[in-house]
């Protein structure tokens, strides 16, 4: 249902502000609309129409792309999204890697780069790598800078209420309780938020993937950690502390393997790309052994994925363990959160029917309405770039999403 957003003379700049994100957000979401058009579903007048969007094109956030279908009479002039009206740079730092992208106004990537890194590298080191990777995308996106409207970085750790700290993250210390945002704005003198990747790869999948439409669901990601992004009624739960979602430091076994996080069994420990890669190559078969031998050490996660695709034993269990550990924790997990839909973002989605399907298998039989109230296990849509993506939806959202409780009610 659209929200009717007019005028009120005690706060006019604040009602403009609104106004616009609403007839930007309706583009988005339903396609290129004319004036009238505008005017029908926002409620607001023409003249008032006519303003806004004359405000928004001279601000190059929307442009004309032709004439639309006539209903009688003179042939409507149809508006869309400017792809190059505005951007925001994307970064998603990991422990293995960090990667950053500029990212257009409608989402698509206009460059995208990466670089490794060591996870043991102090914070000046990190920091560094990360000026430099974002000033080469920058520059090869060939982008105008006055239109990069702020930097978006995920992180695998957990922030605190303020969310411009980290306040702890098990796989890359150094950055614990460093002044990454203010740094990173006092160089590129733009804002800079920070989000935890999780919760960025479900912010993305809520606004382009296939999370449209769902108001209350799961997003899992599965890399060399293990979290989770938790959606409901439609927007991100962070918690009172900021740890909602740390799916992966849920302890399954006390007397378990050691986890980066200090404590012992945690599903992380169980489920992460190293718990696969321990368990396969505890008793290797002989087609892990030569696909192994193939790469570089150390083993990485590729080479058992290979070998899973050659029918590797080993391999196989090893893929099928992580699904079982994570398929019960997520039935029991559902039975307190009661969500409808559960999204795999990593590149074991795409074992449907050895990963997702096992996951499915098992939170069945530890979910108390499974007959009453399927749940879904899908693949994420959007695959890598997720934590990107989400990131760029975090610095560009208030340009398309209107919040009417902030807004006088219309007369």
């Amino acid at each position: 249902m659209e929200t009717r957003l007019t005028s009120a003379g005690s706060r006019p700049r604040l009602l403009k502000k609104l106004n616009r994100a609403l007839v930007m957000r309706i583009i988005r979401e339903q396609g290129p609309k004319s004036r009238a058009e505008l005017a029908r579903s926002t409620g607001l007048s023409d003249p008032a129409v006519l303003k806004i969007v004359g405000g928004l094109i001279k601000d190059q956030l929307l442009q004309e792309i032709g004439e639309g279908d006539s209903t009688g009479g003179r042939k409507p002039v149809m508006l869309d999204i400017n792809p190059d009206g505005a951007f925001a740079v994307g970064v998603d730092l990991t422990p293995e890697f960090i990667r950053a992208a500029v990212v257009r106004l409608d989402f698509s990537t206009a460059a995208e780069a990466t670089v490794p890194i060591d996870p043991g590298e102090g914070y000046d080191s990190l920091l560094q790598h990360m000026r430099t990777l974002i000033e080469n995308v920058i520059n090869e996106s060939q982008v105008d800078k006055r239109k990069i409207i702020g930097v978006g970085v995920s992180h695998p750790g957990v922030m605190r209420e303020e969310a411009d700290r980290i306040l702890l993250a098990s796989n890359l210390s150094s950055l614990e309780n460093m002044p990454l945002v203010e740094d990173l704005q006092r160089h590129f003198q733009m804002p800079v938020v920070l989000e935890v990747d999780a919760r960025a790869s479900a912010l993305a999948e809520m606004w382009l993937g296939e999370a449209r439409g769902i108001h209350n669901f799961l997003s899992v990601d599965i890399d060399v950690g293990l979290g989770s992004g938790l959606v409901l009624n439609g927007n991100i739960y962070r918690g009172v502390n900021g740890l909602a979602g740390e799916l992966g430091h849920m302890v399954i076994d006390p007397d378990g393997h050691p986890c980066a996080c200090g404590k012992k069994g945690c599903l992380e420990t169980l489920v992460a790309f190293p718990a696969i890669i321990r368990e396969a190559m505890r008793n290797p078969g002989p087609i892990l052994k030569k696909y192994c031998r193939e790469n570089p050490p150390p083993v990485d996660i590729d080479c058992i994925l290979e070998a899973v695709e050659h029918g590797d034993a080993s391999a196989v269990r090893s893929l099928r363990g992580s699904a079982q550990a994570l398929g019960m924790a997520l039935g029991n997990l559902l039975n307190f959160i009661d969500v409808s839909t559960i999204f795999i973002n990593s590149k074991l989605a795409a074992y449907k029917e050895l990963y997702l399907q096992e996951i499915h298998r098992t939170l069945s039989r530890y979910f108390l309405l499974t007959n009453e109230m399927p749940i879904k296990v899908l693949p994420s849509s959007l695959g890598r770039k997720g934590e990107i993506l989400g990131m760029a939806v975090l610095v560009m959202r208030p340009l398309f999403q209107a919040e009417p409780e902030s807004a006088m009610a219309a007369a």
